[in-house]
């Protein structure tokens, strides 16, 4: 197993990637269930609570992973708008930030009701 989970993510510009991820040549006993990256080209995705992101970026010493939305790639006014949650299990916010969406220029019916 461990010569397994010495093998690293490598997907595109996202280089060098172990533990907690698993995914590619990293079978899922090298991370944690929830953090397997997929390869899709050149671009790293990570699907969390039926979402798919781009990864942008891993630090792991900071414990930061930067992701935006895949859906958000081809313009925000998708007609199926759905909310961006995380699972709190095994990613968070840092302290004192928090997910923001603003969504400008899309017609009212794309915009989710608040009630």
């Amino acid at each position: 197993m461990y010569e397994s989970c010495s093998n690293m993510f490598n997907c595109g510009k996202l280089n060098n990637i172990g533990f907690p991820f698993w995914g590619d040549n990293r079978p899922n006993s090298c991370g944690y269930p929830g953090l397997k990256l997929n390869c899709q080209g050149s671009v790293a995705t990570i699907k969390i609570m039926n979402v798919t992101y781009q990864v942008l970026g891993v630090n792991p010493d900071a414990q930061i992973l930067k992701i935006t939305r895949e859906d958000f790639s081809a313009g925000i006014c998708s007609p199926e708008f759905v909310n961006s949650t995380l699972d709190p299990t095994l990613l968070d916010f840092g302290i004192g930030l928090q997910n923001l969406t603003i969504v400008y220029g899309c017609g009212f019916s794309l915009i989710p009701s608040l009630g």
